[in-house]
């Protein structure tokens, strides 16, 4: 689980690099996450991609992805152990829906996870929660990498830039400029839409 952690610090790195870099952003205090990340980031080197890996699109490239809802919790808050991100899961209730079944777990400082399920299987994941500061954001797409690395166990760093740098997210986890249209891998979408509280992201497995 060593680049569970290493996928994490990473991608806040890239974040933070990559706004010290821009010319049109104004500068910002190094927040706590930030010193965090970079601490990390310079004591292991990042991991080359693997060449060979298969490409997504190609019919039969991806194994049976397959998440039943009682595992959810479990399987959620060991990765949320591993990133140290304290976004555990403590409660989820079922909810009726017209459409299958969902579930729902209300997290910390106002962040709200929503689960649906296709015959006992996990089919969507998505997150909202608010995104006025920097604090929020970083903390937010910590739960969004937390979301791809549950459908994807054996992603690899480039995987979760290329997310997301193609869904918009921008320096210092700008959310201002996201794309509305989702963005297409494999046998999941992924997209991210404003909502009155602040973000949402959403994962789903296309059956």
């Amino acid at each position: 689980m060593k680049i569970i952690s290493r996928f994490l610090s990473s991608v806040m790195v890239l974040f933070v690099v990559i706004g010290c870099q821009s010319d049109n952003e104004q500068s910002q205090p190094t927040s706590p996450i930030q010193k965090l990340s970079i601490q990390k980031n310079n004591e292991m080197d990042p991991a080359p991609p693997d060449n060979n890996l298969q490409d997504p699109e190609i019919e039969g490239s991806q194994p049976t992805f397959q998440l039943p809802i009682d595992e959810f919790t479990d399987r959620w808050n060991a990765i949320t152990q591993e990133f140290g991100s304290n976004l555990f899961i403590s409660t989820i209730k079922k909810i009726d829906q017209n459409h299958g079944d969902e579930y729902e777990a209300k997290i910390k400082d106002g962040i709200l996870l929503r689960i649906r399920v296709s015959n006992v299987d996990v089919a969507q994941i998505s997150m909202e929660g608010p995104t006025q500061t920097i604090d929020e954001r970083y903390l937010l797409i910590s739960g969004w990498s937390q979301i791809y690395l549950l459908f994807n166990p054996e992603a690899e760093l480039h995987m979760v830039d290329s997310l997301f740098h193609d869904l918009g997210i921008e320096p210092n986890a700008n959310l201002q400029q996201h794309k509305n249209t989702p963005v297409l891998e494999g046998k999941f979408e992924y997209k991210i839409d404003q909502t009155e509280i602040g973000h949402q992201f959403t994962a789903t497995h296309r059956i």
